[in-house]
């Protein structure tokens, strides 16, 4: 649990054996049976139809960032309501994907997670970050910095400031220097609620410390605050 900034953040990492009806990882194959009560009692305090969608998960490691981020998240925004009915809050969707609570006071919060998975099992991080009630708009991102070792994004969809400042860095800390970067600009995007479709180039953070906005096309960098957080070995937010 930190506190940064008047917002919340909730994180939780996890790590489970690959079921032995795991079809490996072969998309195409049909869906692998998978019990959901396995993750009780976490999965009984979501609703009917988040029951059901975490349900229709084929992996269990996808199935946990699903239930775990959504009981953390009505953990941490009864807590901020002064209510003890967590499982019983309106999660809703936006029109872009993004949750939200509906009922007043708007609360903004974010959810994030990252899963590796692969023949010998899964490993996953959750994080939730949770703001004031009737405050500005949050957004959060983990990531596994092994993503990014062959990562050729910064050439391609980053600022030109942002391009320069990964060529600079010595190729061996580069993974990491790009998954700061890509951890920042996503949370601001879903801060934002607009997602890639506004365009990694249109803004600009910083590669090292502190994180911060540097330039965003049409509005106040100065408007928003970032900060990396607290995570695991071999991860970044």
């Amino acid at each position: 649990h930190q506190h940064i900034e008047g917002i919340d953040v909730l994180i939780m990492s996890g790590e489970g054996a690959a079921p032995a009806s795991l079809p490996g990882l072969d998309e195409s194959a049909p869906p692998a049976p998978f019990d959901p009560y396995r993750l009780s009692p976490w999965f009984q305090r979501l609703t009917a139809v988040e029951r059901a969608r975490a349900a229709r998960f084929r992996h269990e490691g996808n199935a946990w960032t699903f239930v775990v981020g959504r009981v953390l998240a009505r953990e941490a925004l009864a807590d901020r309501l002064g209510r003890d009915d967590g499982p019983g809050l309106p999660l809703t969707i936006g029109p872009r994907g993004k949750p939200y609570l509906d009922i007043e006071p708007r609360i903004p919060f974010n959810i994030s997670h990252t899963v590796r998975r692969d023949a010998e099992g899964w490993s996953a991080l959750v994080a939730v970050a949770v703001g004031q009630p009737g405050g500005g708009a949050v957004g959060v991102d983990v990531e596994r910095i092994a993503r990014f070792e062959r990562a050729t994004l910064a050439a391609r969809y980053f600022a030109a400031g942002e391009r320069e400042a990964v060529r600079e860095v010595p190729r061996p800390a580069r993974s990491e220097a790009l998954a700061a970067l890509w951890t920042r600009k996503e949370a601001f995007l879903k801060a934002t609620g607009e997602g890639i479709a506004r365009g990694l180039d249109t803004f600009e953070v910083t590669i090292d410390q502190p994180a911060r906005l540097l330039r965003i096309d049409g509005d106040d960098p100065r408007r928003w605050s970032m900060a990396d957080l607290e995570v695991p070995e071999g991860y970044r937010g």
